[in-house]
C-alpha cells in the first residue's frame, strides 16, 4: 500500500531558489521547495492546527496529549507498514494546538496523510471532540 511506484524528482524551479510559494493569501499557504543536494522523490507535509482550547489550562492540555496518544494507538498497525516503506508520521500537542507532520515517498505520501487525518478527524463523521 505504501511502496512507490513512481520515483520521478520534480526538477527544480528555473532561477534555482526554493521554496516557492504555490498558494498565497489564506490561512493556509502552500510551499513547495526541492532539495537542491538530495534528488529523491520525496516530500513532507506539515501543517499547524490552532486551537486555544489545548492551553485553555492543565486539564485540557493533558485530555490533547491523551488524544494525540489515541491517534498513535489508533495508527499503530498502519504506520508500521508504512514505516517499512521509508514513511512518518507524527501528531502531537503545542501550547497553541497541534502539529502534524507527515513524510514519506511523494508517490505514496497522499495515502499515508490521508489516513492519519480521518484518524485525527475520526473519518468524515466531524471528528473525535478535541479538548
Amino acid at each position: 500500500q505504501y511502496i512507490p511506484t513512481n520515483f520521478t524528482v520534480l526538477p527544480l524551479q528555473p532561477n534555482g531558489t526554493s521554496p516557492v510559494e504555490l498558494l498565497s493569501g489564506s490561512e493556509a499557504p502552500l510551499w513547495y521547495g526541492r532539495s537542491a543536494q538530495f534528488a529523491q522523490p520525496k516530500a513532507v507535509f506539515e501543517c499547524i492546527l490552532d486551537t486555544a482550547e489545548v492551553s485553555r489550562n492543565s486539564t485540557t492540555f493533558a485530555l490533547a496529549e491523551l488524544f494525540s496518544l489515541t491517534v498513535e494507538d489508533a495508527l499503530e498497525e498502519t504506520t508500521a507498514l508504512a514505516s517499512l516503506a521509508g514513511m512518518s508520521y507524527s501528531f502531537s500537542p503545542t501550547s497553541t494546538g497541534f502539529t502534524m507532520s507527515v513524510s514519506g515517498y511523494s508517490d505514496t505520501l497522499q495515502e499515508l496523510l490521508t489516513t492519519v487525518l480521518e484518524t485525527v478527524t475520526g473519518g468524515t463523521s466531524g471528528g473525535m471532540p478535541v479538548p
